[in-house]
C-alpha cells in the first residue's frame, strides 16, 4: 500500500516543470492472494499537494482471473523503484 501511496503522490507532481492538472485516472495495487486490487483515483482522491484526501476511500476491484487485468499497464517492483527515482529526479530539477 505504501508503494501505491508514494506513486500517487509522485505522479501528481508535474513532469518537465509544467503546470498540468492531475489526470483523471485510477491507479491500483494488485493483491494476488486476496484476488483484488486496491485503487485510488488521482483526480478525485488526492489534493493539489499530492496528498490523499481524508475522505478518500479505496475502490476494491475483484480479480476473477488473468482476463480481469487484461490491457492494464504495470511495472515490476524493481522497475517501479526506478520509475520513482526518475520522477524524483525530474521533481528535483524543477
Amino acid at each position: 500500500m505504501m508503494r501505491l501511496t508514494k506513486f500517487l503522490i509522485i505522479s501528481s507532481i508535474c513532469f518537465y516543470g509544467c503546470a498540468n492538472p492531475r489526470p483523471d485516472t485510477t491507479l491500483c495495487v494488485v493483491n494476488a492472494p486476496a484476488m483484488h486490487m486496491k485503487c485510488y483515483n488521482l483526480l478525485r482522491d488526492y489534493d493539489d499537494n499530492g496528498l490523499r484526501k481524508p475522505d478518500a476511500l479505496p475502490e476494491f476491484r475483484d480479480l476473477v482471473d488473468l482476463e480481469s487485468v487484461n490491457k492494464y499497464i504495470c511495472t515490476d517492483p524493481d522497475g517501479f523503484v526506478n520509475l520513482k527515482a526518475w520522477i524524483n529526479q525530474i521533481k528535483d530539477e524543477q
